[in-house]
């Protein structure tokens, strides 16, 4: 089971998942943080990079705040730290972009 802390920037221009630091992921959504519409999104957004579906992340903590901590039960926490790792991300953000267009 792992758990990840993350900072949400909602109202972005872009979404993303950006970079850990001081241990907290920092990640951005294009929804505004209205009726849970930015979390539907990180959820969406990490279902994709994680290669999971949506029900397998769940908020922990944090549903009404920017600070918020996740669970992933079905990855341990090494697995979730490579699968976060932009190598390994690189094929989605092509994918993402294209989308965008």
């Amino acid at each position: 089971m792992a758990k990840l802390k993350i900072r949400l920037q909602p109202n972005s221009s872009r979404n993303s998942i950006e970079r850990f630091e001081q241990g907290i992921l920092k990640v951005k959504v294009t929804a505004p943080p209205i009726e849970g519409r930015a979390n539907e999104a990180l959820i969406e957004l990490l279902a994709k990079a994680l290669c999971l579906s949506q029900p397998d992340i769940v908020i922990l903590h944090g549903a009404r705040g920017r600070d918020k901590l996740i669970n992933v039960p079905i990855l341990s926490e090494e697995q979730l730290l490579e699968r976060l790792k932009p190598s390994q991300r690189s094929e989605y953000k092509t994918v993402q972009k294209h989308e965008q267009e």
